[in-house]
């Protein structure tokens, strides 16, 4: 009778131990909450993206598959000056949310199923386009443009043979997202550190000031080495922006 009792206690021990294990587990993998204010900051981004491609293609100043450039001096000084803002921090935006998730995204995976959830996200949209859209894009340009009669393999193997560099167009930010991330999984194995070791304070106004001052300095030293429209063409990469995308991204 003693040791039915015993038994009877131990396995409600155990039951109430595996309910709570089972709460804890559940309550631990709950479903993060999306942060309003990131969306409604990504949206923004986005649509300035959009009208910073816009300008460009009427007049503005960068690069475009097909520009149609105004003769309006005025539009073509406003044009000037909204790209040049815009560029100063739209896309260095982009840069500084995804840094900011990266180790959280991290601390949960792991490098191998967190470098793999990137390769498919970033990975398989990036062929896409440069296998598939990026030179459907280009002969429809040289059909319209320059009159070109050839069939689209004949152009597929010709632009292959004089081929410089990859056909990444805008998403030129999905390579270097890739590219960081796979920088990120490789420090982070070689120092083995957890970013969940501590929690830094908020920067002081001394920080940011400092910040800045050393981001401009580094960019004005790349810049006279590569300026503004210097392009790495076998990425598609603009260098002479990457010290502001690189800081951000940190």
């Amino acid at each position: 009778m003693k040791m039915q009792e015993k038994k009877t206690a131990r396995q409600r021990k155990t039951t109430s131990w595996s309910k709570n294990a089972v709460q804890d587990v559940t309550t631990n993998v709950q479903p993060r909450k999306r942060l309003a204010f990131i969306d409604n900051l990504r949206v923004v981004l986005i649509i300035l993206v959009i009208a910073h491609h816009t300008a460009i293609t009427y007049g503005g100043p960068g690069s475009w598959y097909y520009t149609e450039p105004t003769q309006d001096a005025v539009t073509l000084f406003v044009f000037l000056i909204f790209c040049a803002v815009n560029q100063s921090f739209f896309m260095g935006f982009f840069f500084l949310i995804s840094g900011y998730f990266t180790p959280g995204s991290y601390d949960r995976k792991r490098a191998k199923s967190f470098f793999k959830g990137r390769l498919l996200r970033l990975g398989i949209p990036l062929l896409v386009y440069i296998i598939v859209i990026d030179p459907v894009i280009r002969y429809m340009l040289v059909i319209s443009l320059l009159g070109y009669n050839k069939p689209y393999w004949r152009f597929l193997h010709e632009s292959i043979t004089h081929m410089r560099g990859l056909g990444t167009g805008p998403l030129w930010f999905v390579e270097t997202l890739l590219i960081f991330a796979g920088i990120y999984v490789l420090w982070r194995l070689f120092t083995r550190s957890s970013s969940l070791e501590s929690i830094a304070n908020p920067p002081g106004n001394t920080e940011i000031a400092l910040f800045i001052f050393l981001v401009g300095v580094s960019t004005f030293t790349v810049r006279i080495q590569l300026p503004i429209g210097w392009n790495f063409e076998l990425l598609n990469l603009q260098f002479p922006y990457f010290p502001q995308y690189i800081a951000l991204f940190l």
